[in-house]
């Protein structure tokens, strides 16, 4: 059983353990490596489960580090049963906008979790059970 999960603090780090756990092989993916791999070791410490549980680089607010994600998950897998959107920002400091014009926290909060999901769609397709959770 795979699960991805966006983020790595607070509620996704919570949902991520809660999925090793259950068996899951876990991916957590951000954009930060350092925090990535952080909580990902700290999970296999924490969840004493036999899951696999790695961190994967993902930046929502960037379409070609999303495509390029969804790739090496293809690559990789054969199906996903779960993708648990939970990454996000609030309130960044002054006005960014993506190569496209968007603004940042609409792009990564909404846009991106949506273009990740149509981008897994056929692997989330695949599994027996699949489950798509949006945490706004």
């Amino acid at each position: 059983m795979n699960a991805i999960v966006t983020g790595y603090g607070g509620i996704a780090y919570e949902a991520a353990l809660s999925l090793a756990k259950l068996g899951y092989d876990v991916i957590l993916a951000g954009r930060d490596p350092a925090k990535g791999e952080a909580a990902a070791a700290r999970l296999r410490r924490t969840a004493l489960a036999p899951a696999d549980i790695v961190f994967e680089p993902l930046d929502l607010f960037e379409p070609a580090s999303i495509r390029g994600f969804a790739k090496r998950i293809a690559d990789t897998h054969d199906h996903i049963d779960i993708v648990m959107c939970v990454a996000g920002i609030m309130m960044p400091s002054g006005l960014s906008l993506s190569s496209q014009g968007v603004e940042r926290q609409f792009a990564v909060n909404y846009l991106g979790h949506f273009e990740l999901v149509g981008r897994l769609l056929l692997l989330i397709r695949k599994s027996e059970s699949p489950r798509v959770v949006t945490v706004s």
